[in-house]
């Protein structure tokens, strides 16, 4: 008889999982690990309105602070109220302050005049000048190293005086510290051609070391007259160029195809202006602009001359050698201006 075989069986023996040690937590960190961090904000930041106050503020407080003993007078011009006083002394002279413009121009205008010791009303003058700051102010803010020219001359209607001051550079004004207020001092009519191939604020550095308060006297000579100063000035125009990168422009206007002939009309006040820049910034290898309402105007230094429109921006590329040949064919007459560097670009000089 044939023996059964035995059937051998694998026996698997089930291994219990030991159970993981649970940590010992103190009770200290327990409450640590619990705590979720919470950011914490800074302080808010101030409102626009909240700014505006605290340098209107700054301003009263700085006015306060250096006419403290003065008799202050206050008049009305267009809505805006001016602050004025009578100085006297070894060098009489009046005092203005704008109370208003900060809102619209981002900072209050102040101008020191020399004074003749028998008046003792403000210039009439005076107020057509701060009538056309406000009438700016609604579009346009004043910035440091800005130069503003006037519909007419400083002290226009004063018989007696010979002038050719029309316009001021703005600069920042020392005798209010930190407050938001501008100077306006008044240049003769070669300064401003002057600053526009150079810069308003290093004219108002030289006349700040010839009288650090910058009175504006309208019989002063120009800072040009001296040989010895006029030489300096030059030397550091040539050297150091303009500062001015953007130009503003009553009439600015562009027509065209690049295919078909591109014109540029400008306003017979702006191209002495565009005429210093191509020295004082194209001349320099810097570009600037030419902006008016609804146009722009970019004149930018480049290899080969050309010029290109995109909607309502000219693009005018200059090497210095076309560059040189626009200037000097350009005059500050109504007049159509054509240029060989240029064959298909017009520039339209209007009255």
């Amino acid at each position: 008889m044939a023996s059964a075989k035995k059937k051998t069986v694998a026996t698997v023996s089930k291994v219990k999982p030991k159970k993981a040690p649970t940590p010992r937590i103190s009770s200290k960190k327990a409450l640590q690990s619990a705590v979720v961090p919470v950011a914490v904000s800074g302080p808010k930041a101030p409102t626009a309105a909240e700014r505006l106050a605290t340098q209107q503020a700054e301003v009263k407080a700085a006015v306060a602070r250096v006419w403290a003993s003065l008799r202050v007078q206050t008049a009305q011009v267009a809505g805006l109220e001016v602050h004025f006083v009578a100085i006297a002394g070894q060098r009489p002279q009046w005092q203005f302050i704008s109370s208003g413009l900060l809102p619209t121009a981002g900072a209050e205008v102040s101008f020191r005049l020399v004074r003749k010791p028998e008046e003792l009303t403000m210039p009439s003058w005076v107020v057509a000048m701060f009538q056309s700051l406000v009438e700016r102010a609604g579009s346009e803010s004043f910035t440091e190293g800005q130069v503003i020219r006037f519909p007419q001359k400083l002290g226009q209607g004063v018989a007696e005086l010979d002038t050719d001051m029309q316009a001021v550079a703005l600069g920042i004004d020392p005798k209010f510290g930190t407050a938001q207020v501008l100077v306006a001092v008044g240049l003769t009519r070669d300064e401003e051609r002057l600053v526009r191939e150079w810069s308003p604020l290093a004219l108002l550095e030289v006349l700040a070391r010839l009288d650090p308060s910058l009175v504006t006297d309208l019989e002063r000579p120009s800072t040009l007259v001296s040989p010895r100063s006029r030489g300096i000035i030059e030397q550091r125009v040539a050297t150091e160029g303009s500062s001015l990168g953007v130009m503003l422009a009553d009439v600015s206007t562009v027509e065209g195809t690049a295919a078909d002939g591109l014109t540029w009309s400008l306003s017979v006040e702006a191209i002495e202006t565009v005429m210093s820049l191509l020295k004082g910034r194209t001349g320099h290898l810097r570009p600037f602009a030419v902006k008016a309402e609804g146009s722009t105007v970019d004149v930018i230094p480049a290899d080969f001359p050309s010029v290109e429109r995109s909607g309502a921006t000219l693009t005018i590329k200059l090497s210095q050698p076309a560059a040189r040949q626009v200037r000097a064919s350009l005059k500050a007459k109504p007049g159509s201006y054509r240029f060989e560097a240029l064959p298909k670009f017009t520039l339209v000089v209007v009255a």
